[in-house]
C-alpha cells in the first residue's frame, strides 16, 4: 500500500483492523510507516475533538482580575472602624460590670 492510498482511507474514516482486507493492509502500512502513523494519530485527535465539541486552542485560562486599590483601602477602613467601635463597646461593658 502506498502512503497516498493509506491517507485517502484514513480521510474516509477507515480504521485499522482485521475485519476486511483493506483494514488489514492499512494496519500493516501504518505499523511500518511513521509518517502515516502520525497522520492517523492526528486524524484520531481531530475526530475526538469534533466528538467532544471542544477547541483546544480556546482552552487558554483567563487572567485573574485584580482588585482595585481603592476597594482594598475601603475594606481596610471599614474593618478598622468596626474594630474600634466594638472594642470600645466591649471595654465599656467590661468596666460597667467590674
Amino acid at each position: 500500500m502506498e502512503c497516498g492510498e493509506a491517507r485517502a482511507l484514513i480521510d474516509r474514516g477507515v480504521r485499522c483492523g482485521s475485519a476486511e482486507p483493506r483494514q488489514a493492509r492499512l494496519r500493516a502500512h501504518v505499523n511500518l510507516c511513521p509518517t502515516c502513523r502520525s497522520y492517523q494519530e492526528l486524524a484520531d485527535l481531530h475526530l475526538l475533538d469534533t466528538l467532544l465539541g471542544t477547541n483546544q486552542k480556546a482552552a487558554t485560562p483567563r487572567p485573574r482580575r485584580r482588585l482595585h486599590p481603592a476597594l482594598l483601602l475601603l475594606g481596610s477602613v471599614i474593618l478598622l472602624s468596626m474594630g474600634f467601635l466594638f472594642g470600645n463597646l466591649a471595654f465599656s461593658a467590661f468596666s460597667i460590670y467590674t
